[in-house]
């Protein structure tokens, strides 16, 4: 009699509208998007990538620019990044998201786990349980095979996606997007080892560790800023001889920031070349005319048939290569404070309310920081060319010439190490940004030189490449998602936001 009045309490406790409610909000239970929501926040997602700079180049613009000219165009950024037939970008990531929530959706439904997405770590957590020895195997096995079945999932409909884009976007440019991809992927694969080898060695350093923990230790500590300083080498070494192998807008900022005259650095690449030669009449002894008149400085300093360039031309008139330097660094630090101020300060406006001054103040110190990193690039860059044509060269018996190759690519070399000044968090995104472009004008480079590949050996390659790696990433943002940096791991859960 008690057990039938029990049931009968139940059904009407689960026909109760309120208790439907507490049920769907009860932490713990999360609802999942919809593949329509997943595709708007994909789109809306690859459209922001792709046009937010020319946005807000345009509104930069107002004042210089009619309000209706800009209006005009805004809507041309706008309707270029929507519907330009070299944005496919923005219909792409929607496309793909809604197909892998789809793809999620059945199946969950097919394959019902007790796993729940725990609102405290948003991340995966399975339920915990005690049994034999075999039932752990058992389901661990299980987990493993799980695993294994997304990342085949995942693999197959990012590449089929973006095989789709090749064909009907074919002017849509994806090799950034591929390496960018690619390399976040290394990232998690990287973040798994790291805490394998931490497990193994020990998280705390010990007095009499062997030797190959420590090189392992130091390694796991300092790989991001090697990683950024090679991956600046190979940036900064293709901007002063070879800027086609980079993206043209990123040689544009690169200029911008540096400051140089382009015939400053046509110049240094002829002199690389022997093109120009000091001491001979080689024809190019008009390049730098107008850029000495323009910089009140006399038009023999810049003939290298009657010797080396002076300093005053690569100082672009100023006396004294060290206070040279001490100029650059200082309007490399105004025009970086222009960039990273808001880059800090917006973030801890929009998250950190509740403590607005503290994270004010923080953020400002955190632009102040991250200035002083570029503007410090900037300067070992400028003042590497400078040291060794001016304060080296003069030292030894070989020609002069040489140096004005051996500076550039000292600067490249050394200039990396400016990230040290960033806090340990920051260099590891700082190394992601630049890696993709590097490994951009790698590829460039071996294109050129050992490699030609097919065009069908191209996109074969590309689309294994970002298959593997989206589908790492995806993965492990399921299944292991503080592998995943916190930028990614941020857009992603927004998309499969639940």
């Amino acid at each position: 009699m008690e057990d039938q009045q029990g049931k009968e309490e139940d059904q009407q406790l689960q026909q109760d509208p309120i208790h439907e409610q507490n049920l769907k909000t009860k932490p713990g239970i999360l609802q999942p998007s919809r593949p329509e929501t997943v595709f708007l926040r994909g789109f809306l997602t690859g459209f922001l990538f792709n046009s937010l700079p020319s946005i807000l180049s345009v509104l930069l613009k107002i004042r210089k620019n009619s309000l209706k000219g800009s209006l005009g165009n805004l809507y041309t950024v706008i309707k270029a990044g929507i519907l330009g037939d070299r944005n496919g970008f923005a219909l792409f990531l929607g496309i793909t998201f809604a197909l892998l929530q789809l793809f999620k959706l059945a199946r969950n439904h097919r394959f019902p786990t007790n796993s729940t997405l725990n609102p405290q770590t948003s991340s995966p957590s399975v339920q915990p349980f005690n049994g034999s020895p075999l039932t752990q195997s058992t389901t661990i096995s299980t987990s493993t095979s799980s695993s294994l079945i997304k990342f085949a999932e995942n693999s197959l409909i990012t590449t089929t996606c973006l095989f789709m884009l090749h064909r009907y976007s074919p002017k849509t440019s994806t090799v950034e997007m591929t390496l960018f991809t690619f390399v976040r992927g290394l990232d998690v694969l990287a973040h798994v080892l790291n805490k394998k080898i931490l497990n193994s060695i020990g998280h705390q350093p010990k007095l009499d560790e062997p030797t190959h923990n420590k090189v392992l230790r130091w390694t796991l500590e300092n790989g991001q800023t090697v990683v950024f300083t090679v991956s600046c080498a190979e940036i900064m070494y293709s901007w002063f001889y070879s800027p086609e192998r980079l993206p043209k807008a990123y040689v544009h900022w690169i200029t911008k920031m540096a400051a140089m005259d382009p015939k400053v650095l046509i110049a240094l690449q002829e002199l690389h070349t022997y093109r120009i030669e000091y001491g001979v009449d080689t024809g190019w002894t008009p390049l730098l005319e107008d850029f000495c008149i323009r910089n009140n400085l006399p038009v023999t300093m810049a003939d290298p048939s009657l010797g080396k360039y002076a300093c005053e031309v690569v100082h672009h008139g100023i006396r004294g290569c060290e206070v040279h330097g001490a100029a650059r660094w200082a309007r490399g630090f105004y025009q970086a404070f222009q960039i990273y101020l808001p880059v800090h300060i917006i973030p801890a406006l929009i998250f950190k309310r509740n403590s607005m001054k503290t994270a004010g103040w923080l953020a400002f110190l955190g632009a102040l920081r991250s200035s002083a990193f570029l503007a410090t690039f900037i300067t070992i860059v400028w003042y590497s060319v400078c040291f060794w044509r001016s304060r080296i060269g003069p030292l030894t018996n070989l020609p002069i010439q040489t140096f004005d190759y051996v500076g550039p690519v000292c600067g490249s070399l050394l200039c990396g190490l400016s990230v040290l000044i960033e806090k340990k968090h920051r260099r590891g995104e700082m190394a992601l940004y630049v890696a993709p472009r590097a490994l951009y004008s790698f590829w460039q480079r071996l294109n050129k030189s050992l490699i030609r590949p097919s065009p069908f050996a191209k996109e074969l390659g590309e689309l294994l490449l970002f298959g593997f790696s989206s589908a790492v990433i995806l993965t492990a943002f399921d299944d292991d998602r503080d592998s995943v940096r916190s930028t990614v791991r941020g857009i992603l859960e927004w998309i499969f936001r639940e």
